[in-house]
């Protein structure tokens, strides 16, 4: 339970002290006495018993109240001393508060009670406190008066304002703060953290919600999928105040911006048509395919549908929460993906075609034509005693490595003449450097029992992903079972299940509808109908189980209706593994006259090595995080890796700064002391539009090697500022029940002022009256003997 503090609550006025109580048996023998003469002197008189009654005890009383002075009755009172509590006014100035009612905008309300000391309740609470002003918005400062309300902060921190006036004060006797505020706090999240000592007591403005009519973008999400045809999507929840079933219009396009869209950014919009449900709110889905590479930023904006005699945008009382900024990154160099395959087979043809044109995929093979080269070679130079073939896949001669008894290897699209020159890597450095690794019709034993390790490490320490394609020689088949790659592997290989006795089908299973890349289709009918379409499969590697952290997102389905797992996929390390068991899906891509059939091959296989690469690290990251105490400053976090993924620390690191206006700010990361490989830097972003960070880091002394990379945020602190357009009453309520204050509204100010004399402060005085220095206890006394005395007239007993 919060703990609230003591003061602030209602005390008792006064109470009552007996200065000699020494006196109280002497005064109680005197009326005693008078009593008992008051009893035998009515005894003897013949009239009725209540007349009587009311003449001895007015006599009595009025005996009583002057032997009551014996013991000098003393009024005790405390209350506030004058001048020495303190009374903070805190007035909030965000934008919030232009916002218009039938009333008017909410600050007349505000700017009537605070910019006039003349109101009765300025004049009263000035008499009694200290009274401080301040104002807040992006941050709290004290002012002389109210003047300097101009409602333009573009944020309302209200909790920090709060926690800033009672830090201010702590030594000094704070006796309440009052909040003059709309209650839209930008800085709620942090209520939960709030722990005042001081009752505050938010004042808002007599506004009425109900004639409010907003439209606003509530949360939006971007995500990226490996799905070809949208690999971001956009989702947004719209929400409204007065609007239900009102149709709007949601339009997203590149943010207009130099150096950041292209110059045809109109022509790639889109634009959508909805209708808000009953409760006012909708859900928008925009799915993009944007052409450009690195930090992406996009204009994603709602607005009413104009109606006859008036347009949409006026309707409204704001259109700052009418629009959002969004940014987007996408990975500039090419993803490296590395093929290795027992043999030349039409997969590797498809492969290869489907990602020829994909600038994000670069497929990078490596070919056992031969297991074994023959011993006679009529191209043999004069002298030469080895595998002519290998002449330059190194340097100098060497007759070991080019005897005739080892395996015949072609290298496809290799960045230059050095790459994989000595075969599979054999070396963290020289396999960490790509990002996946495809696995197709070759067996455990063509590699070393180091490079077996080494692939394993590759997918759980570098995070890599790992791809097998079923085959000849794959799985169990390949011996694989026996090396230390099974572990990445997302099916057990120690046995293999019964073959399907015909041809199979192709199914995606509940999770592997769930999975963008898995499907080509955007619906589910669309889906079903190219499977049904597509030719039956006659080449499967069977497997008995699946491991339990695997999930099967496709299986093949033989006449009998027996299913088989064709696609297998889970997490393992920092890195993801798959098995694609069927082993000719060639087929649908060797006939020419289904076109169709072939671009669908080609589109599954650019979406699963997407998938492959989406979640690996790569050697260079940069973030931005804000910083809670400091809202126009970022932290910018660069993290290095060596070549073998190890943090990398002997780095320069420098940074470029791209402001809104196109101004370019460079700052150099210095290393943190917290962790190996991390290099921060604090950026100051005030102005509001995109910002990019481009990062550039210089690794190494003697052979330097430069890392790039780049990140982006969106700094609209206008759109948080707006986010709820109605008073926010219960936040207000939340922060008055922590603190022990209440909320009041503007006609509540004069009562309210009143009351704090009635209020325990931090600083009371008491003060002590003898009452029977006042008049008002003699006059009483004798108004009890003058009744007495002209009662017994009125019956002539004078």
């Amino acid at each position: 339970m919060d703990q609230v503090p003591k003061w602030g609550t209602n005390v008792l006025n006064g109470s009552l002290i007996w200065g000699d109580p020494s006196w109280l048996w002497p005064a109680a023998g005197i009326v005693l006495l008078l009593a008992a003469g008051l009893l035998l002197s009515y005894r003897g008189v013949r009239r009725p018993i209540a007349w009587k009654v009311s003449l001895s005890g007015l006599k009595l009383l009025a005996a009583i109240l002057i032997a009551l002075c014996l013991l000098n009755p003393l009024w005790s009172q405390t209350r506030p001393r004058s001048g020495e509590n303190v009374v903070a006014l805190l007035a909030d100035n965000s934008a919030s508060l232009t916002i218009r009612s039938s009333s008017g905008p909410r600050r007349d309300q505000l700017t009537e009670q605070l910019q006039d000391p003349n109101l009765p309740w300025q004049v009263r609470l000035a008499q009694e406190f200290n009274v401080q002003h301040f104002l807040t918005g992006e941050r709290t400062s004290p002012c002389e008066d109210f003047s300097q309300l101009d409602f333009t902060a573009p944020s309302s921190m209200l909790v920090s304002g709060l926690q800033s006036v009672e830090e201010r004060f702590a030594s000094q006797p704070l006796a309440a703060i009052l909040l003059f505020t709309d209650g839209n706090a930008t800085d709620a999240d942090v209520l939960a953290g709030l722990n005042l000592q001081v009752p505050v007591f938010p004042v808002l403005p007599d506004a009425d919600d109900n004639d409010v009519v907003d439209l606003t973008i509530s949360n939006v999400s971007v995500s990226q999928t490996p799905f070809e045809d949208a690999p971001i999507t956009v989702q947004a929840s719209i929400g409204s105040t007065g609007l239900a079933n009102a149709a709007f219009v949601a339009r997203i396009q590149p943010h207009k911006q130099a150096g950041t869209t292209p110059d045809n950014a109109e022509s790639r919009s889109q634009e959508q048509r909805l209708v808000l449900d009953a409760q006012g709110r909708c859900q928008v889905r925009f799915e993009l395919n944007p052409k450009d590479v690195g930090t992406l930023f996009y204009d994603l904006s709602v607005r009413l549908e104009d109606q006859p005699g008036q347009t949409g945008d006026n309707r409204e009382v704001t259109l700052e929460n009418n629009a959002r900024l969004l940014v987007m990154e996408r990975r500039a160099a090419p993803y490296r993906v590395l093929y290795i395959a027992g043999r030349p087979n039409w997969e590797h043809k498809f492969l290869t075609r489907s990602v020829a044109d994909d600038h994000q995929l670069d497929l990078v093979s490596l070919i056992r034509i031969a297991k074994k080269e023959a011993k006679f070679d009529f191209r043999g130079r004069a002298g030469e005693r080895g595998n002519s073939l290998f002449r330059g896949f190194k340097d100098g001669v060497d007759e070991e490595a080019g005897t005739y008894d080892q395996p015949v290897l072609i290298r496809l699209n290799t960045r230059d003449e050095a790459e994989l020159r000595d075969g599979f890597p054999q070396t963290r450095k020289d396999l960490f450097a790509y990002d996946a690794l495809i696995l197709d019709d070759i067996e455990g034993a063509f590699f070393t029992h180091d490079q077996q390790v080494l692939i394993d490490r590759f997918v759980s320490e570098r995070g890599g992903g790992l791809l097998m394609l079923g085959g000849l020689d794959t799985f169990r088949n390949g011996d694989w079972d026996k090396t230390s790659v099974r572990d990445a592997l997302p099916v057990y290989l120690d046995r293999q299940a019964e073959k399907p006795a015909t041809s199979v089908r192709l199914r995606l299973t509940r999770d592997g509808w769930l999975q963008p890349w898995v499907r080509l289709r955007s619906t589910e009918a669309a889906e079903n109908q190219r499977l049904s379409a597509a030719r039956d499969l006659r080449t499967l590697t069977t497997i008995a189980h699946i491991k339990p952290a695997a999930r099967t997102l496709a299986e093949v389905v033989d006449e009998s209706g027996t299913a088989f797992p064709a696609l297998v996929i889970q997490q393992y390390g920092k890195g993801q593994s798959g098995a694609v068991l069927p082993g000719d899906l060639w087929r649908w891509g060797l006939h020419p006259t289904e076109a169709k059939a072939t671009e669908d091959l080609g589109k599954a296989w650019r979406q699963t090595l997407r998938w492959l690469v989406s979640e690996t690290p790569q050697r260079i990251s940069v973030e931005s995080v804000p910083l809670e105490d400091e809202r126009h400053a970022r932290l910018i976090r660069v993290r290095l890796k060596g070549p073998e993924y190890e943090p990398l620390d002997n780095a320069a690191v420098r940074l470029t700064l791209q402001t809104p206006a196109g101004e370019a700010v460079p700052y150099d990361a210095e290393p943190s002391l917290a962790e190996a490989g991390l290099f921060e830097v604090i950026v100051i972003a005030r102005e509001t539009g995109p910002y990019r960070v481009d990062v550039t880091a210089t690794a190494g002394d003697s052979e330097p090697e430069i890392l790039t990379a780049s990140t982006g945020w969106a700094n609209a602190p206008l759109f948080d500022e707006f986010a709820s357009t109605s008073i926010n009453r219960d936040l207000m309520e939340a922060v008055a029940r922590k603190s022990g204050g209440r909320v009041l509204s503007i006609s509540d100010l004069p009562p309210f002022v009143e009351s704090l004399q009635h209020r325990e402060m931090p600083m009371m005085e008491t003060e002590t009256y003898p009452l029977w220095h006042s008049p008002w206890l003699l006059l009483l006394a004798l108004a009890c003997l003058v009744a007495e005395w002209g009662l017994r007239r009125t019956r002539g007993l004078a």
